[in-house]
């Protein structure tokens, strides 16, 4: 039988207190995707056995207070470390700074998903874009055979922007192709 690995999981006795290893096993976390430490279960082979913790909550204080306090607050206050927490802060606000538009966080018990928006649609934009859609139909009802390059040249924007508006357009069925790419022509769908 194949041994199970698991990159993500991985347990430690802890009945009386942390085992030096969580740490190395929390580094590892913090150099990939992440993963789940549990405290107060064994495991040998492939069989893993409940063994408890004998004070949680000590556990808990021990693992997540800094190992050298005195030490850690003076990087604190020279700024060459953070408090716990900050880092988001500090990746809202460069966000919002840079993009003005706010990182949208969601999530569940056991998770959280921020989401950094890349393009924020404006009024602007959408008004732009109804103008050239405008444009483009106005030059397919001049020149059925039009070609999108033709359209792009004809506009002034990339030949990506008017292929995807014609995109747009054909999902929307305000237009529609009639025969092949090359030979066929445009129809705008009357409404």
């Amino acid at each position: 039988m194949e041994e199970l690995e698991w990159e993500d999981f991985e347990v430690k006795e802890a009945k009386t207190s942390i085992p030096k290893s969580s740490f190395e096993t929390v580094s590892a976390f913090s150099n990939t995707n992440g993963g789940w430490l549990v405290f107060g279960v064994s495991q040998v082979d492939k069989t893993f056995k409940i063994s408890g913790v004998d004070n949680a909550e000590k556990i808990e204080q021990d693992f997540t207070m800094p190992r050298n306090p005195i030490v850690t607050k003076i990087f604190r206050v020279i700024k060459l470390a953070e408090n716990a927490g900050s880092g988001f802060d500090k990746m809202f606000n460069g966000w919002k700074a840079y993009y003005k538009d706010e990182p949208v966080v969601s999530g569940g018990i056991d998770f959280y998903k921020i989401t950094f928006p890349l393009v924020k649609i404006t009024k602007a934009s959408e008004k732009t874009s109804e103008k050239t859609s405008e444009k483009i139909i106005l030059l397919i009802r001049e020149n059925p055979a039009i070609s999108a390059k033709e359209i792009a040249e004809k506009i002034g924007v990339s030949s990506r922007a008017i292929e995807m508006q014609i995109a747009n357009l054909k999902q929307n069925k305000i237009i529609k192709r009639i025969g092949p790419d090359k030979g066929g022509m445009w129809e705008v769908m009357e409404k």
